[in-house]
């Protein structure tokens, strides 16, 4: 493929050019700029849409109006002309853009007036001056559009223009690897003005006209460096000059982009397209609306898809520009992973319809048994009902029928009949695929998913819940988190690779001033010095001061006195004094260096003295504004955090682009407006005033926007969707508002708001000059031991001041591996990687296995030294054959190596243990003789440690026993508490009585006393506390233990009280659980790496958050406290009205509708009070309300209370207050966005630092992509032997063929089957479940034909090997055997059930059949086992909780939020729960009710009695697991995606990526010569192998074009038989067959020899190291060993993509490597020596002996036109002496390189007649060699081999 760069610019050919061979965009001058843009699928022909800036030149008129668009309007129409005038005045765009701006103010102000006071027009347009102002501004914007196509064309682009300057266009090839066909659209360039001079800037953009100019014409630029960083500096200036404006003024960059567009056509430019559809819109609306259909069908559509044109807004300044422009680079990827999630989704879809079809349409109906009141529906689903007079249990009814269903009763029971409407007018349900999609995005959010899910529970089974699960992990945890993924690598990746934020239009560079600011203090370097000093000195106590204002804030309460309020007035006035005179302290300091008060601290310090100076006026001071003003003072306490070193070290890191994150939030509210204001567009007036009382109605432009950004935030963005979609007309509509809102919720929740966490994580990434030096510091603490508990055990250790008396050791004696200053060369050289190239001749002979030793100091499973310190480890194979002959001196040293640090260390703690013998013995009593001792030993390892200094080992068989039977006693000890719960307990005891030794408390002490002995065992083992390996050294065995303490203090208690002490003692036994973390070493490993490891930073955005919480809690007390008060009694106006009683009335719901009805109404007293779960009235309740609503979970409730303040004692109106909300958003936008961004990206940093991710290079990251994807492939799957018989051969063919007809036809039918499941729905006709099974039979069989063509090509050995082929015939089977029994009448529930499994898994056999689903799939899976650990240790902490909630809530008394399954009764249920809590689900709804205390309880002294809650227990344990679970876990399942997400989008970098088909090509070559399919290839294969290898993997060493095929096609010329011809015999071919030697000549003479050489180098180094590798495995070198090797040597760099320790072992590979090669070059050249002797010996025999005989000479000659060449001479036998060379009977030819000569030269002749010729060596060396005719008949290949070989021998002196 190619792309053609034309050059528009008339740039000298020097900038745009480029060879053949591509250049990595890393080493490009300008990396981030792109050789050619394809916008949105444009054929590759078409010039770029964003060409380099100012496109036009008056000289060579490149801009002249070029083809005839619409194919009417010539380049010399006069209309055409006139509208290119136009369009091209400098202040046309400026006017366009204006008038957008104008049209979006008055979208705005028409959407602003409340619709139910002014409804909107039932018919007709033009009803107020808003209608007539946007009808004048949409002509205009019509015109303007007709205008640009009239000139430019509509669709198809007009022909390319000449330019005299550039020769011609450019052909520029695509490299065939590593390119991305969605490279990214990097933001430009900063500014580089100082690289080009002003002349040459202003020749340069003088040519921006659209049409002829009369202007003096310009001389032509000079051809400019490549270097030179055109492109930036010609946008600036290009901007400046078309517009006069700054580059900073908004929408400049806006309109110099719209001037590029101008040479395309309309269509060919994104925001051409938006413009098109907007103003296309706009006129449909306006016909609607004259005719009145868009009032009477709601289709107000058209008119919200108006308001795209101004989209245009999003480039208002230059840092919402380059956000724009770097989403836009991330779009091809997101597209990707967005259809990967499509297609999940659907998948779910189509099982939620096949599970829960017409489930929503069963909800329980209350009946009147006397008739007089009508049927009440209520919400509650029901799976059936008790019969009324037989008082049994029956299904529910089916409506169609009006039976009950054969399904039998399920889920909720209820006591009347049901079937009724599915909630939200029919909008909400599985019957069919499409409102399948709706719930299952629903799910995917994590928000409102549960009330979907526990409505399915009561309507079906309670093992419904795993339907949902799955699709929450599934797609919100794993899919959907590559959103992310895509975003932080993708924006990551421009940073690092063009040095520029993705967020900025700044260059990345030194710390910016609010950086600056934050890292030092005021500056008060003048001024008299006491002053100077008081002030350092007392700094401090003014930051406490801060502390002490905001502390009397805090105090305030809703219910003091009028004294009290006024005390704390008098107070903050008296410290705005005291912070006044530190103002003016400072400013007395600083002089008269006054500048340095404008610095951005002592700025910010002396505007809020002077604010809150101000605000201190009595008449502001008592207005009602001051609440609201004291922000001011309350600002203040940004210096406390600052005060804090580790705030002030956080906030330096988050804040280092703040710039960026202003912009982000910029473009984030941006956007918000814009969606809202589509939807007033389309929603205003639809909803009724009191439709449900939802606050969120779209009745003006503010709520919606509050509404639109509800969605953004997802909190709850269902209840303005289920407004919506019950008050939507028609079914078209509603799916259309359906697709709107569930849209902007995905792309605003999932993209948008991560984008904020690409911002933050900009300011963790590491500088590449830094990621080696912290690669090392990282390698050397992961190596480290891991410490906890062993640290104050040492402080403690008696055994630290007594001294040992160790052996001294000898310098002279020491081993090798301890010459620390060989291993500190080491480490610098890697730390020093970019100076690796200078030391490339120098050459380090060592062990990686030395240096590890050193920083490890030991190695833990290694034997004794002592005892082994004599012998290796493992014995050396012997050598033979290939090593045997080349290598028998070459031995390796590093078991010797291995030895010396770890037997040094080992030599040292046993002269202590000499020295001191009782630190080796266990309680001081058991020596290492002691046989219980022993016997302890031999079935547990060591407690701590490697290895025991003189113990025994563990036997393999009794540990392994010994395992088995703990964790059968974990598993036993959790199941009992899960089983056993309170609820159960009372019951055994209400049947039992108080019985003290009951099952469970014989078996929790039975499973108790198993933990006892292992805990003994592993004492006398090897310690308590003082030992070498001691069992508290280990911070597993101390876990072991705390949870040991627990279990006896658990059991003791339950005996000595049944019912319990208390709930503490109750809820010790939850932490039994923590004993499965130290089953698995993977699940240890996580668990220290984030509970212990990362504690520190997560503690520290902790503090952060909850600093950032404390301010707005006291603002919110000032401005909230006693006023979100109401009464129960809506009817009542003040709070002096709330008192008695009222009659209340009941709600009920009849189909779609609510009714209310006074047949129900009761009398009820009426309360003021607040609302159930928020308060502001102290600042302790603010505390709270902040931190709950800080998740996003609760704060609309909260916004709406807040938006109906109407005063003090007043009762709350609907939007009393609107603008009070603005509180909340705020709050959630600093603190839900940022806070909570910070968090994410603290646990992405601290996940990926402790894995390395973050430290590792671009050119790392994707070699370990790459690695991981080598490591997957196996051999191919196919015959050993290729069939023979054609029908066999066919079938071989159809199953190799992956994009055949056969395999196309296949996929066809996949998605054909998809279709037909996508038609199930419950309004099905009866027959149409039957007609579908026909069909499920009908694919079903040719799923069979295609395993049946499959199996007989591949046969059975090779077929079997491949999962996909089992997956093939077992769901063919599965719905043959499954679908026939349904068709006959005989089948049964499960039957029916496995067949719906059966038909939706034949949908994912398009995941393997299509390249892009099975790369993001292969993708996605790679991030599964980082997964998995996590989840491992997720669910121990949900069993851990689980039986805490059980064991604390399991008894408590339900309140408003518990039903039937959501409470604390049982295990599952709360495990269910926690999963609810870990989306942050309504957990604060849960906390406050189990916060439930007496007198709203029964309470009782015994446990089992009592239904009370406790509000200390649910406080702490809801914020735990809240943070624990919603803020740490799951993010860092985020961060395991992240750093798990590949790298094979990414086109920087030196690693080139390996596709499908040239991995099949690689498994193709191997399959030849590893026909059984063993995975090893043989040594003698490999040279053949190596031969055979193509495309990426090509070692050859000479290219396919210089090879002897390539040479021979390109010498013979003449007719062609077929058949192949050897040389001699081509020269008297009868049919005139002969050789061309100028075309030989041409061909061999374009050898690059400096090529030939590299690519000699690199096939030795291929063949030995393959070698190498072959001896370390009897059976040969394995695939992937063959893999890696070729991926070292043709895809990677390995001084650049590997990694510290990889590094070293490669490098004394590497070593190994070259020593063969150069002994196999020695070796080499002694038999050269020999052979040519004998040769030349030969050859003179046959010369006497046949002297008349043509031969072949190879001469010496001088060399040819001073290069290598070939000449061939062949003299006719018999020639009398004398006779003229150049007589007719001979021929004279010399070829050289580069030409081909005939002369006189007596060297080189050549005659057809007779047979001989004299090759010359390149260098003219004396070597003679004679072969004949009738020694080969492969003449020319014989002789050009010969001189290859001359060549090759000649290459260095070449």
């Amino acid at each position: 493929m190619s792309l053609r760069v034309v050059n528009l610019t008339n740039v000298g050919s020097e900038v745009l050019a480029r060879d053949e061979s591509p250049v990595p965009p890393s080493e490009r001058s300008q990396p981030h700029r792109r050789i050619s843009h394809q916008e949105d699928g444009v054929p590759e022909p078409l010039p770029p849409e964003e060409p380099l800036e100012d496109d036009f030149d008056d000289d060579e008129n490149p801009s002249e109006l070029r083809g005839k668009s619409l194919g009417i309007f010539g380049p010399e129409n006069p209309f055409r002309k006139a509208c290119a005038v136009v369009l091209k005045l400098p202040g046309t765009e400026p006017v366009i853009l204006l008038c957008i701006l104008l049209s979006v103010v008055i979208m705005t102000l028409q959407t602003a007036p409340n619709v139910y006071s002014y409804p909107r027009p039932a018919k007709g347009y033009f009803h107020s001056w808003e209608d007539y102002a946007l009808f004048g501004l949409f002509v205009a914007f019509t015109i303007e559009v007709l205008a640009r196509i009239v000139v430019t064309g509509l669709f198809i682009n007009p022909p390319l223009p000449k330019v005299a300057s550039s020769p011609g266009p450019i052909d520029v090839k695509t490299p065939a690897l590593g390119a991305s066909t969605g490279a990214a659209a990097y933001p430009p360039a900063p500014p580089q003005t100082h690289e080009l001079g002003f002349r040459t800037l202003r020749e340069a953009n003088s040519t921006t006209s659209l049409v002829d100019r009369k202007s003096t014409k310009q001389k032509p630029l000079r051809p400019l460096p490549r270097e030179t960083k055109l492109a930036p500096a010609l946008a600036t200036h290009t901007a400046h000059v078309a517009t006069g404006l700054s580059a900073h003024t908004p929408f400049v960059q806006s309109i110099k982009r719209q001037r590029t567009t101008y040479q395309h056509a309309f269509l060919r430019h994104s925001w051409n397209r938006l413009d098109f559809v907007a103003i296309v819109s706009f006129w449909i609306s306006f016909g609607l609306s004259v005719a009145g259909i868009e009032a009477s069908h709601n289709v107000y559509i058209f008119r919200a898809l108006s308001v795209l044109r101004a989209t245009r807004l999003l480039s208002i300044t230059a840092g919402t520009t380059t956000i724009l422009h770097s989403l836009k680079g991330a779009a091809p990827q997101l597209v990707k992973v967005a259809l990967f999630v499509a297609f999940a989704m659907l998948m779910f879809s189509i099982i939620g319809v096949q599970s829960f079809t017409g489930s929503y349409r069963r909800s329980c109906v209350w009946t009147d048994p006397a008739g007089q009141y009508q049927n009440v529906s209520l919400v509650q689903m029901c799976g059936g009902f008790h019969d009324s007079v037989t008082g049994d249990t029956t299904a529910y009814i089916v409506k169609r029928t009006g039976l009950p269903s054969p399904e039998g009763s399920k889920g909720f029971i209820c006591p009347a009949p049901s079937e009724g409407q599915n909630p939200t007018a029919g909008a909400y349900s599985f019957d069919n695929v499409v409102a399948a999609l709706l719930q299952v995005v629903i799910v995917s959010s994590a928000n409102t998913w549960t009330v979907i899910m526990y409505n399915m529970m009561d309507a079906d089974f309670f093992v419904s819940c795993l339907y949902f699960i799955v699709c929450l992990i599934v797609l919100n945890y794993w899919l959907i988190n590559m959103f992310v993924a895509v975003i932080t690598n993708t924006f990551g990746s421009i940073m690092d690779n063009t040095q520029h934020s993705a967020f900025t239009s700044k260059t990345i560079g030194p710390i910016d001033a609010l950086k600056s600011t934050l890292a030092a203090a005021p500056r008060l370097n003048q001024g008299p010095k006491f002053l100077r000093k008081a002030y350092k000195a007392t700094r401090l106590i003014w930051v406490a001061a801060i502390v002490a204002d905001i502390g009397f804030q805090a105090s305030r309460r809703f219910d003091m006195t009028a004294g009290q309020d006024t005390m704390l007035r008098n107070v903050e006035l008296y410290f705005t004094l005291a912070f006044d005179v530190e103002v003016l302290i400072r400013a007395v300091a600083a002089l008269p260096e006054w500048r340095t008060l404008w610095e951005p601290e002592n700025a910010a310090d002396i505007a809020l003295a002077i604010l809150t100076s101000v605000i201190q006026i009595p008449v502001i001071r008592d207005s009602d504004a001051y609440p609201w003003l004291t922000v001011f003072q309350i600002l203040r306490f940004y210096r406390v955090i600052l005060a804090i070193p580790r705030m002030r070290r956080l906030l330096v890191r988050v804040l280092g682009t703040f710039t960026g994150l202003v912009n982000m939030v910029i473009f984030m509210l941006i956007m918000t407006f814009l969606a809202a204001l589509m939807a007033a567009q389309m929603f205003r007036g639809l909803i009724p005033y009191d439709a449900g009382g939802d606050a969120m109605n779209f009745y003006q432009i503010f709520n919606s926007f509050l509404a639109m950004y509800q969605i953004l935030s997802s909190e709850n963005w269902t209840t303005p969707l289920e407004t919506v979609l019950t008050n939507e007309i028609g079914l078209v509509q509603t799916v259309i508002a359906a697709a709107f809102l569930s849209g902007w919720m995905l792309f605003s929740f999932f993209i948008l708001i991560s984008m904020f966490i690409a911002v933050i994580n900009e300011n963790f990434a590491i500088a590449e000059e830094e990621k080696h030096k912290q690669q090392m510091q990282m390698y050397i603490d992961q190596n480290a031991p891991e410490t906890g508990a062993q640290n104050w055990v040492r402080r403690v250790n008696p055994y630290n001041y007594l001294a040992a008396r160790p052996k001294a050791v000898s310098v002279e004696n020491m081993p090798s591996t301890l010459v620390l200053p060989m291993k500190k060369a080491v480490v610098k050289e890697y730390m020093q990687a970019d100076m690796r190239e200078k030391e490339h001749s120098e050459s380090l002979s060592f062990s990686p296995a030395r240096v590890l030793n050193v920083f490890r100091g030991g190695e833990k499973r290694e034997s004794h030294p002592l005892a082994d310190m004599s012998s290796p480890t493992s014995a050396a194979a012997p050598r033979t054959g290939y090593a045997a002959e080349l290598f028998p001196v070459i031995e390796s040293t590093t078991s010797d190596d291995r030895q010396g640090a770890l037997g040094e260390q080992r030599a040292q703690q046993a002269d202590f243990i000499t020295a001191h013998p009782s630190y080796d013995r266990s309680l001081w009593i058991f020596s290492q003789k002691n046989l219980l001792r022993r016997f302890c030993q031999r079935v547990v390892e060591p407690a701590y440690g490697g290895e025991r200094i003189k113990g025994r080992k563990a036997v393999r068989v009794e540990k392994l026993a010994f395992q088995v039977l703990l964790f059968a006693a974990i598993i036993g000890s959790i199941a009992i508490a899960g089983y056993a719960t309170p609820l159960y307990r009372r019951n055994y005891f209400l049947l039992h009585g108080q019985v003290r030794w009951t099952w469970f408390n014989v078996t929790e002490i039975s499973l108790g006393f198993i933990f006892v002995v292992e805990f003994l065992i592993k004492v006398i083992a090897d310690g308590f506390i003082f030992a070498p390996n001691a069992y508290l050294l280990s911070i597993w065995n101390a876990l072991d233990f705390f949870v040991l303490v627990t279990l006896v203090i658990n059991v003791i208690t339950a005996l000595v009280a049944p019912g319990g002490i208390s709930r503490f003692t109750r809820a010790l036994k939850a932490f039994r659980a923590l004993r499965l973390i130290g089953l698995s070493p993977q699940i240890r490993s996580t668990f220290y790496n984030v509970l212990i490891v990362g504690a520190g930073k997560i503690l520290d955005a902790s503090i952060l958050a909850l600093l950032y919480i404390i301010p707005f809690a006291v603002w919110g007390l000032n401005i909230f406290n006693g006023r979100l008060y109401f009464c129960n009694d809506s009817s009542v106006a003040t709070k002096a009205e709330c008192a008695g009683e009222f009659l209340n009335t009941v709600t009920y719901i009849s189909g779609a509708s609510s009714n209310v009805t006074d047949n129900w109404s009761y009398m009820a007293p009426r309360i003021w009070t607040n609302p159930y779960v928020w308060t502001f009235d102290t600042f302790r309740g603010s505390l709270l309300v902040l931190f709950e609503i800080i998740s996003l979970e609760g704060w609309i409730g909260v916004m709406e209370s807040v938006m109906q303040i109407t005063g003090l004692d007043l009762q709350p109106q609907l939007d009393a207050s609107q603008f009070n909300g603005l509180f909340l958003v705020i709050y959630n936008l600093i603190g839900a966005v940022f806070i909570l961004t910070l968090f994410v990206s603290v646990i992405i940093e601290n996940f990926t630092r402790r894995s390395g991710t973050s430290l590792l290079t671009t050119e790392q990251r994707q070699w370990i992509d790459l690695r991981k994807l080598i490591l997957r492939q196996r051999p191919a799957k196919r015959p050993k032997v290729v069939p023979t018989s054609s029908f066999r051969r066919w079938c071989f063919d159809r199953a190799n063929a992956k994009k055949g007809w056969w395999a196309r036809g296949m996929t066809v039918l996949y998605c054909l089957q998809v279709l037909t499941l996508m038609t199930q729905a419950e309004s099905n006709p009866v027959g149409a479940d039957q007609i579908r099974n026909y069909i499920y039979i009908g694919f079903a069989f040719f799923f069979f034909v295609d395993v049946f063509v499959r199996l007989v090509g591949l046969g059975w050995s090779s077929f079997i090997q491949n999962g996909w082929n089992v997956f093939d015939i077992v769901v063919a089977t599965g719905i043959f055997a499954t679908t026939v029994p349904i068709l006959i009448g005989v089948s049964s529930l499960a039957a029916t059930e496995l067949q719906k499994l059966f038909v939706v898994c034949i949908a994912l056999k398009l995941v393997q059949k299509n390249d892009a689903l099975n790369e993001l799939f292969k993708t996605a899976a790679a991030s599964l086992p980082d997964i998995g650990n996590i989840f491992a240790l997720w669910i121990i902490l949900f069993f851990v909780w689980a039986i805490f909630f059980v064991e604390v809530f399991g008894l408590t008394r339900w309140s408003v939020y518990e039903t039937r399954n959501m409470n604390y009764t049982s295990f599952w249920q709360a495990m269910v729960m926690l999963a609810l809590a870990s989306t942050g689900e309504g957990w604060n709804g849960y906390m406050h009710d189990y916060t439930l205390e007496f007198p709203q309880c029964t309470a009782n002294d015994n446990f089992l009695l009592s239904d009370c809650g406790s509000a200390g227990w649910a406080y702490a344990l809801f914020s735990t697991w809240n943070v624990l679970s919603m803020y740490l876990m799951s993010n860092l399942i985020l961060g395991a995606v992240v750093e798990n997400f590949s790298y094979v989008f990414q086109i920087y970098g030196k690693v080139q990526t390996i596709n499908r088909e040239q991995m099949r090509g690689y498994k193709r070559v191997w399959q030849q010569f590893d026909p059984d399919r063993t995975g090893f290839m043989q040594k003698k294969d490999i040279v053949p192998f190596l031969g055979q290898l193509t495309g990426v993997f090509e070692v050859k060493i000479f290219r396919a074009e210089r090879q002897l095929p390539a040479l021979w096609k390109a010498a013979i010329v003449g007719p062609d038989d077929g058949n192949p011809r050897t040389f001699a015999a081509t020269l008297t071919h009868p049919e005139g067959r002969s050789v061309d030697l100028a075309r030989l000549g041409r061909a061999l003479g374009a050898t690059d020899f400096k090529e030939v050489t590299k690519r000699k180098k690199r096939y030795n180094s291929v063949y030995h190291e393959a070698m190498l590798d072959a001896e370390e495995n009897a059976k040969g070198i394995p695939f992937r060993s063959m893999l890696l090797l070729l991926a070292h040597h043709c895809l990677v760099q390995d001084d650049r993509a590997l990694q510290l320790e990889e590094s070293l072992e490669r490098r004394e590979k590497i070593q190994k490597v070259t020593d063969r090669v150069n002994a196999d070059h020695v070796r080499s050249l002694l038999k050269t020596t020999v052979l040519r002797r004998k040769y030349l010996a030969n050859r003179e025999h046959q010369r006497q002996q046949t002297a008349r005989v043509p031969a072949i000479i190879v001469d010496s000659a001088p060399r040819l036109s001073g290069a290598g060449g070939l000449r061939i001479d062949i003299d006719e036998s018999g020639t009398p002496p004398g006779s003229p060379l150049g007589s007719p009977t001979h021929s004279r030819y010399t070829l050289t390189p580069g030409s081909v000569e005939s002369g006189d030269d007596d060297d080189s002749y050549f005659d057809r007649s007779a047979g001989s010729a004299s090759f010359g060596s390149p260098s003219g060396r004396s070597q003679r060699h004679s072969i004949t005719a009738e020694d080969g008949e492969d003449f020319v290949n014989q002789a050009v081999a010969k001189w290859s070989g001359a060549f090759a021998q000649d290459e260095e002196e070449f």
